[in-house]
């Protein structure tokens, strides 16, 4: 009789929660608006939201595959181990949000506003981000590799221990951001504002930096090889031609001189 009072009283739990899930769907197809309201664990995919209020909401355990959030005000929301995978975000307010081992493959948030959000142990691979705002945020423990964050405002955002192979920063503005145990091999900073970026333990092979403002810039433990520089520009200085970097080969038969040591003042006084 006890455990039958028990089930009863947990079936009787789980339908009324689902009921409130559901209700909230309800409000949001009907009025376009749904703030603080909780989707969590429903099956949202394929769906069209575009310009809805979701903000303060919670999406834990949501599945929002190839939905449309274009443009929706969805700040301060949760996505913890929610599925975005060519999810729409195109020019959406996801500002104090957090996305907490998220699938988010192949996603667009371009032209989204990005603003102190809490990225860790989340997948964005391929994902579309040009002309972002995506500054004073925390990505950890995420794979953004080739992501496009072309023109986009990266200011004061700490990446550490992230893979972001191949991701483009081209024209776009990292004035203050910091990169620790991050790979970057292959990044592309072409026309890009590094002023006062910290790079600390990380791995830049292969990354371009070319026509770049590296003013202020500090390479703390990390390695110069295979990486790109030309054209820099420091402290309102166009350095011209390309910084030749010496490999251990080089050394021991001399080819070009190495002139690296400017990487490692950039201070401007």
């Amino acid at each position: 009789m006890f455990k039958f009072l028990i089930f009863t009283i947990t079936f009787l739990y789980s339908f009324v929660c689902f009921s409130d899930l559901e209700e909230n769907l309800e409000k949001l197809h009907n009025d376009n608006s749904c703030s603080s309201c909780n989707f969590s664990g429903l099956d949202m995919s394929k769906l069209n939201f575009q310009f809805s209020d979701i903000s303060n909401s919670n999406f834990e355990n949501t599945n929002l595959i190839k939905s449309s959030l274009q443009a929706a005000n969805i700040t301060n929301s949760s996505f913890n181990n929610s599925t975005l995978v060519k999810t729409e975000f195109h020019a959406a307010k996801l500002d104090d949000s957090v996305f907490f081992e998220v699938h988010g493959t192949a996603a667009n948030f371009t032209g989204a506003s990005l603003n102190s959000v809490n990225i860790d142990k989340t997948d964005l691979r391929g994902s579309e981000m040009q002309s972002s705002n995506f500054s004073d945020s925390i990505v950890i423990n995420s794979n953004l590799k080739s992501v496009d964050l072309t023109g986009a405002k990266i200011n004061k955002t700490i990446f550490k221990d992230s893979d972001l192979e191949s991701v483009s920063f081209k024209g776009a503005n990292l004035e203050g951001a910091v990169f620790e145990r991050v790979n970057l091999k292959n990044a592309i900073f072409i026309g890009s504002n590094l002023k006062g970026v910290v790079f600390i333990d990380s791995y830049i092979f292969g990354a371009e930096f070319i026509s770049s403002n590296l003013s202020n810039v500090n390479f703390n433990d990390t390695d110069f090889n295979g990486a790109i520089f030309e054209e820099i520009i420091v402290c309102g200085l166009k350095i011209k031609g390309s910084i030749k970097i010496a490999s251990f080969l080089d050394r021991i038969i001399p080819d070009e001189e190495d002139n690296s040591s400017i990487l490692k003042s950039l201070i401007c006084k």
